[in-house]
């Protein structure tokens, strides 16, 4: 189980990528249906100031924030891991502790 506070960080990060893959869907369907899609994105706010960089400067903090997730999740795994690599070392030793009295 998590903490509340991996809990609170994990539901942040999940929360900015969906708003992220969200926007990518109305990016996508802007470029496709309009000719000069990357100038209404620049106007309706979902891109930089560039219409050249629009989609750069969308994507750019969604990479950012993908990578933050992975990390999270890298930590988490490692912690997991080495949790179960202790109490799999711990119960061992229990049990030739408990072979050694009997």
């Amino acid at each position: 189980p998590l903490t509340e506070q991996e809990q609170a960080v994990l539901t942040q990060l999940c929360t900015k990528l969906n708003k992220y893959f969200q926007d990518g869907k109305q990016i996508k369907a802007v470029l496709e249906n309009h000719q000069n899609g990357k100038q209404m994105l620049v106007a309706n706010r979902l891109s930089g100031t560039d219409p050249r960089y629009a989609v750069r400067d969308w994507i750019l903090p969604f990479m950012m924030h993908f990578t933050d997730l992975l990390k999270v999740l890298w930590t988490l795994w490692s912690q997991l891991k080495r949790r179960q690599h202790t109490g799999e070392c711990q119960r061992k030793g229990i049990e030739h502790l408990a072979r050694l009295v009997c």
